[in-house]
């Protein structure tokens, strides 16, 4: 459940409080799920599409870096996404 409501807090914050300790702090979290957890399924970004994964521009938020406007927008769009799967098949597993 900790997982959702990381996804959701980056999917809801200002861009720019993007940078703020909160959000780095859920971002290592969600960067400490295995690659392969179900929370990233709905992230479709392909290797060699040179779209940052959600995940890649999570590692960026947790180790303190700027983002830019585009990749600011990447992630909120790519977590409100993956709360959307989330969301529904959690809900089911109650």
């Amino acid at each position: 459940m900790l997982m959702l409501m990381d996804i959701a807090l980056i999917a809801s914050v200002p861009a720019t409080a993007l940078c703020r300790n909160r959000v780095r702090q859920s971002a290592r979290r969600l960067v400490a799920l295995p690659p392969t957890s179900r929370a990233f399924d709905a992230d479709t970004t392909e290797r060699r599409s040179g779209q940052p994964s959600f995940r890649t521009i999570c590692r960026k938020v947790a180790s303190r870096n700027a983002l830019d406007p585009a990749e600011a927008d990447r992630l909120q769009d790519l977590a409100a996404a993956l709360l959307e799967d989330l969301q529904p098949r959690l809900a089911k597993e109650d």
